[in-house]
């Protein structure tokens, strides 16, 4: 519509075009996060030949490692889905 008296006319937005540069920031965040990730993981794989006894905490570190990196991914969804 056309403005009414002192009112100004403001260029539409979508959601989407505001916050695309916080998706990508989100994103690029994630793929850093999930190169740790895989670090980590490699890093206890590693560790686990010279350390038999901790076998067990080495695989329970890197399954909740994964778990966390889902919980990112399925947030990131979820503010995509938002906008």
């Amino acid at each position: 519509h056309p403005p009414h008296g002192n009112q100004r006319s403001r260029p539409q937005h979508t959601g989407e075009t505001r916050c695309a540069p916080l998706l990508k920031s989100k994103s690029k965040r994630l793929l850093v996060l999930d190169a740790l990730n895989r670090n980590f993981a490699d890093t206890l794989t590693d560790l686990m030949p010279q350390n038999a006894i901790h076998i067990r905490a080495f695989i329970e570190l890197i399954f909740i490692s994964r778990c966390l990196e889902r919980i990112g991914d399925l947030a990131k969804n979820i503010a995509e889905d938002t906008i």
